[in-house]
């Protein structure tokens, strides 16, 4: 398990040297410290960023591109992909660390899914680049069109444009095109690649199987229920002023981007508190596993609203669309949940403390729901921000630097990986019951 913590860290690290060193002497110098945060942003796909990356020379765009497309894949992916060429086998610390986190399935021969995992993903990118290229090739010139779908599908959020999308929040193409690639980067590689077998030649239109339906249909629920709640928000309730075509188009991609992506189409500084709060919840949940999104991830919450809803039930069994759940996935789902709360807890406080000590107690609480976005979005790799981000002192910037790694590796192969370093314990205690609720 330490394998995929070490090759994340060691290609952070090389990125951030090689983005530092090429951009140094240029008008657009950064520090090491800012080079670290960019690096990290762009492998862990998160797309947060003190410097734009548009104004980044061709050579720094390159890095960062070619950081967020390892990152979206996979640090071990890539390395399992490189022995099979080289080698024509897969090694077993990498076959393990690609299958637990990528096969659901272990019946899987992984040789042929790497394969069919890079070949979708490429082909994906490619088409999506396309189109941006085609249908808009003054605003999307063919690096930039190459940039915005990796981007895009790896569900990064990074963009070379200073506002993001913005500019094209009325454009039912581009959007279709964005929204498009962020949803299948968001689902998950096992999920994509069962659909992508449905479009073969003479395929037969078999079933699809309850994991890939559970998440078709969770994905769908949050986009229209975070769609609903974000057009009343800012539109109905706070006045947006834009057509009403306009304004649903805007609320839908936000909607399918705060989940995970990081672009947007509003200025998310001046969305309503109540907008911040659903996209708050939106971040939190995430996308598929095994997929470029982060978050507590699709069926992490699924699991913890089966456990809650038999409870209530008073049933001992979990249910996620009529299928019971073991009692070790729960237990993963709780421990994931509770952790994760746990880390943003920590976090909040150090960006309250290390942010907040300048500012008077009034303005410091004006400040703390920007500061719990800008954790939460960097703790699910999101990468929207309400400004705060260049803002950021040094401490505030390690801070969020950590939360996008762990969030990338996700908090539970960090916990594990931490337990296998403890000595394994022999005995135990005497139970008993105590008082609760």
């Amino acid at each position: 398990m330490l394998g995929p913590l070490l090759a994340f860290a060691g290609t952070i690290a090389l990125g951030a040297m090689t983005l530092w060193m090429s951009q140094y002497g240029t008008p657009t110098a950064m520090s090491w410290l800012d080079a670290l945060f960019t690096a990290t942003s762009a492998t862990c796909v998160t797309g947060l960023s003190v410097i734009e990356v548009g104004q980044f020379d061709l050579t720094g765009q390159i890095i960062v591109l070619s950081l967020i497309q390892l990152g979206g894949l996979g640090i071990m992916t890539f390395g399992a992909l490189l022995a099979l060429f080289l080698y024509h086998q897969v090694p077993l610390t990498e076959r393990l660390a690609v299958a637990e986190s990528l096969l659901p399935d272990q019946t899987l021969k992984l040789g042929a899914f790497l394969l069919k995992l890079a070949g979708t993903t490429f082909c994906l990118e490619l088409f999506g680049a396309t189109v941006l290229y085609l249908y808009a090739p003054r605003d999307f010139p063919p690096f930039s069109a190459v940039f915005h779908a990796v981007s895009a599908f790896c569900n990064a959020g990074f963009s070379l444009h200073a506002t993001s999308l913005t500019a094209w929040r009325a454009d039912l193409v581009i959007n279709v095109v964005f929204m498009g690639l962020i949803i299948l980067g968001g689902l998950g590689f096992t999920v994509l690649l069962e659909l992508s077998t449905r479009f073969r030649p003479r395929a037969r239109l078999s079933p699809l199987s309850w994991y890939t339906k559970m998440v078709l249909s969770t994905t769908l629920v949050l986009i229209l229920s975070g769609w609903m709640f974000l057009y009343y928000a800012e539109y109905l309730f706070a006045g947006l002023p834009l057509d009403p075509g306009e304004a649903l188009l805007a609320t839908l991609f936000q909607s399918v981007s705060c989940r995970t992506a990081g672009f947007n189409t509003l200025n998310i500084g001046t969305m309503t508190n109540l907008s911040l709060l659903i996209m708050l919840l939106l971040m939190l949940v995430g996308g598929g596993s095994g997929s470029c999104a982060g978050g507590l991830k699709l069926s992490t919450v699924r699991v913890l609203f089966g456990q809650l809803s038999a409870q209530v039930r008073g049933s001992d069994q979990c249910l996620v669309e009529g299928k019971a759940i073991d009692q070790a996935t729960q237990q993963r789902a709780l421990l994931l949940f509770t952790f994760s709360i746990g880390i943003l807890f920590a976090a909040v406080v150090l960006l309250n403390l290390s942010e907040g000590i300048p500012l008077q107690p009034q303005q410091a609480r004006g400040q703390f729901a920007e500061l719990l976005f800008e954790a939460v979005s960097a703790f699910c790799t999101v990468g929207l921000s309400t400004g705060t981000t260049p803002t950021l002192g040094p401490m505030g910037k390690l801070v969020i630097i950590m939360l996008m790694y762990v969030g990338r590796l996700g908090p539970l192969a960090i916990l594990v990986s931490l337990r296998r370093l403890q000595p394994k314990q022999r005995y135990r205690y005497p139970e008993r019951g105590m008082m609760v609720g």
